[in-house]
C-alpha cells in the first residue's frame, strides 16, 4: 500500500502534458504487478480516480487514464500468465493476496484486518475526488486518527499465542544448534501445556547433549493444540527440520519439495534441502541449491559455510551438526509414508529397530521407552546395553526395565544394578498408589505429580492421549 501511494505521489508530480501521467499509470501497470500482484490494482484505480478530480485535466483525459486502467489490469496479469508457471489462472486476479480459505471454508474474520488497511487510503481517495485542498493541520490531525484506529484495531486482533512465539524461538535456537537455549525456553512455559512440536524440540535437545536419558520428563509434557482456525500440520511447520536432525534424509526432503510444489520456493526449504543432500553426499543436487543460496543478500554467507563440506565432505563427520546425523543414518533410510504424523513416524521407526552403533542403540531405546511397548523395549534397551560398555545406564531407561520386570516374567531383572534410587521410586510410587487407591485417574495425575511426575513410572500410568498433530 505504501508503495501504491508512493506512485500516485508520482503521478500527481508529472506535468499533466505531453501523457506523461499516461506513460507512468502504464509503467506501473506492467512493473507493479509482477512485483506486488493484485495490491497494484490499488495504485492503478487511485490514479484513474485523480485523474477525474483533477482540475488541469479535460474529460477525455479522464476517460482515456480510466481505459488504461481497465485494460492494465485484465491485459498484465493475462500477460503474466504466460511468463509465471507459479500462478493459477484462477488466481491471476488475487495473486500476492493472504490465502483465506481452507478447503472450502472461507476464514471471514481474517479479512477484517486488511479492510481496514485498505479503506485507511480512504480519506485521501476522498479528498483527491472532491478536489479540495486540506489544511495541514486537518490532514495532519485526520491522517493521525486513522493510524490511531487501525493501530487499536490491529492490537486488538494480533495473534497472541505464546507457544507459537516458543515453536518459532526454539526452531531457531536449533538452526544455531544451541541446544541449551532450547531447553530454556522448554523450561519458560510455566504452568502452559506446550504443543507436541515443543516437547519434540525438547528431546532432541536432550538427545543431542547426551542428557535424553536422565531428564526426559523434567520439563512439561503436554499436547496443546496450536491455537488456529484451521489444521496445523506439524509436518510443515516443524517436521522437516526435525527429520532432518533424527537422520530422515528422504522424509525431510520429500517434504520440503512438496511445499516448494504447493507454495513456491523459499529460503527454509532450501537450506534443509541442501543439508540433506550433503547428508546423502547427492554432492551435484546440494551445489545446486548452494549456487541459489549463495545469490540472496543475506544467506550467501551460510552458503558458503556449507559449500566447504562440497570440497572437503570428510569434514562432516567432525562437524557439530553433522556428526550425530552421521550416527542416525548409518540404517537404511526407507521412504515409505508418515501419513502427516511426523511424532508417531519417528517413534515407530527407532522404537523398532536396534544396531551395533551406541547413537543410534540410545536413540531406539529412547523411542521404545516412549511408546510403552514392551516387547520392543526390551530388545533396543538390550541392544543399547551391550554399547555402553562401563557408562551409566539413563534413569529414565532403568525405571521403565524396573517397571517392566515387575508388570512381567519375561525377563529375569534381579541381577540387574538399577540404581537404589529406582528401586525406591518405584515402591514410593506404589505405595503413594495404594493410598490414593479410591481416586480417579485425573485426580491421581495431580496428586502424583509433585513427587512423581519426574518418572517413567508417573508417565507410563498416568499420562495418555498425547495426540500429535
Amino acid at each position: 500500500l505504501l508503495l501504491c501511494a508512493a506512485a500516485v505521489a508520482v503521478h500527481r508530480a508529472l506535468p499533466p502534458r505531453r501523457g506523461l501521467r499516461h506513460a507512468w499509470l502504464v509503467l506501473w501497470g506492467a512493473v507493479g504487478y509482477p512485483l506486488l500482484g493484485a495490491w497494484s490494482f490499488v495504485g492503478t484505480a487511485l490514479m484513474a480516480a485523480r485523474t477525474w478530480a483533477d482540475r488541469a485535466a479535460n474529460r477525455r483525459a479522464a476517460l482515456l487514464a480510466t481505459a488504461l486502467a481497465v485494460a492494465m489490469v485484465v491485459v498484465v496479469p493475462l500477460a503474466a500468465y504466460r511468463v509465471y508457471v507459479q500462478t493459477g489462472q484462477a488466481h491471476l486476479w488475487v495473486a500476492a493476496l493472504p490465502c483465506l480459505q481452507v478447503g472450502s471454508e472461507v476464514l471471514s474474520k481474517f479479512r477484517l484486518t486488511y479492510i481496514v488497511l485498505l479503506f485507511s487510503l480512504a480519506p485521501a481517495a476522498v479528498a483527491a475526488m472532491v478536489g479540495r485542498r486540506v489544511k495541514r493541520t486537518v490532514a495532519i490531525a485526520a491522517s493521525l486518527v486513522v493510524v490511531g484506529a487501525c493501530a487499536g484495531f490491529v492490537s486488538q486482533r494480533w495473534y497472541n499465542d505464546g507457544n507459537f512465539r516458543r515453536e518459532l524461538l526454539m526452531a531457531e535456537a536449533v538452526e544455531r544448534l544451541d541446544w541449551e537455549a532450547v531447553l530454556q525456553l522448554a523450561r519458560d512455559v510455566r504452568g502452559e501445556e506446550p504443543t507436541r512440536l515443543m516437547v519434540m524440540w525438547k528431546n532432541l535437545a536432550l538427545f543431542r547433549l547426551g542428557r535424553a536419558g536422565d531428564q526426559m520428563y523434567h520439563y512439561p509434557e503436554g499436547a496443546a493444540q496450536p491455537n488456529a482456525d484451521f489444521r496445523v500440520k506439524l509436518a510443515q511447520v516443524g517436521g522437516k527440520l526435525l527429520y532432518m536432525h533424527w537422520g530422515k534424509a528422504n522424509f525431510a526432503y520429500r517434504w520440503c519439495m512438496e511445499d516448494c510444489v504447493e507454495f513456491g520456493w523459499n529460503v527454509e526449504n532450501l537450506k534443509i534441502m541442501t543439508r540433506t543432500a550433503l547428508c546423502s553426499a547427492d554432492w551435484a543436487v546440494a551445489e545446486r541449491y548452494l549456487d541459489m543460496l549463495a545469490q540472496t543478500r543475506h544467506h550467501s554467507e551460510w552458503a558458503a559455510r556449507y559449500r566447504q563440506f562440497l570440497r572437503h565432505p570428510e569434514a562432516m563427520v567432525a562437524d557439530p551438526e553433522f556428526e550425530t546425523i552421521a550416527h542416525l543414518m548409518t540404517f537404511n533410510d526407507n521412504l515409505d509414508g508418515d501419513n502427516g504424523l511426523v511424532e508417531l513416524y519417528l517413534l515407530n521407526a527407532f522404537g523398532r529397530g536396534h544396531g551395533p552403533d551406541p547413537v543410534y542403540a540410545e536413540a531406539c531405546a529412547l523411542a521404545a521407552m516412549q511408546l510403552k511397548d514392551i516387547d520392543a523395549f526390551w530388545n533396543a534397551f538390550f541392544s543399547y546395553a551391550h554399547t555402553l560398555g562401563d557408562r551409566h545406564m539413563p534413569t529414565h531407561l532403568q525405571e521403565a526395565a524396573y517397571l517392566y520386570g515387575q508388570l512381567e516374567d519375561k525377563v529375569d531383572i534381579s541381577k540387574m544394578p538399577f540404581d537404589q534410587s529406582v528401586r525406591d521410586s518405584y515402591a514410593a510410587f506404589m505405595a503413594f498408589n495404594q493410598q490414593c487407591g479410591n481416586m480417579s485417574e485425573a485426580q491421581k495425575r495431580v496428586a502424583f505429580k509433585p513427587q512423581f511426575g519426574r518418572t517413567f513410572y508417573y508417565h507410563y500410568f498416568l499420562v495418555r492421549d498425547q495426540k500429535t498433530y
